[in-house]
């Protein structure tokens, strides 16, 4: 059996599975046959993982056992039983620190400060 770890938006197109087990596939498990697989039982994620010509989107990261599948065999590669494949959507955006009233970065701080005095005058850090 392979697990088949999805993540954020991926886990959102197979019905909310953050795992999936797959078995032994015919002819062999590979990346690629594994993909499919996931496509098979959840549709919504073929235009997630592949673009129009059916490979791999650049942007969507796959790891076999933590290492990056450009790394190995690409698609190609084959998983042993007992494998964990996980796979990445793309990740962007989103910021630190949300913005406030007035676009500060920082939210105001009673007197002016952000890290207010203290006696003798020292930043206690």
């Amino acid at each position: 059996m392979i697990e088949a770890k999805l993540y954020a938006t991926f886990r959102v197109m197979a019905d909310g599975n953050k795992t999936v087990e797959i078995d032994e596939l015919e002819g062999g498990s590979t990346v690629g046959a594994v993909l499919e697989e996931l496509v098979v039982r959840f549709p919504d994620l073929r235009e997630g993982f592949f673009d129009d010509e059916g490979a791999i989107r650049s942007y969507v990261a796959v790891m076999v056992n933590g290492r990056d599948i450009r790394h190995l065999g690409g698609v190609d590669s084959v998983i042993d039983d007992g494998a964990t494949l996980d796979i990445f959507p793309p990740v962007a955006g989103g910021d630190i620190f949300p913005p406030v009233a007035g676009g500060d970065i920082f939210p105001p701080v009673a007197g002016g400060d952000i890290f207010p005095p203290v006696a003798g005058g020292a930043i206690g850090l």
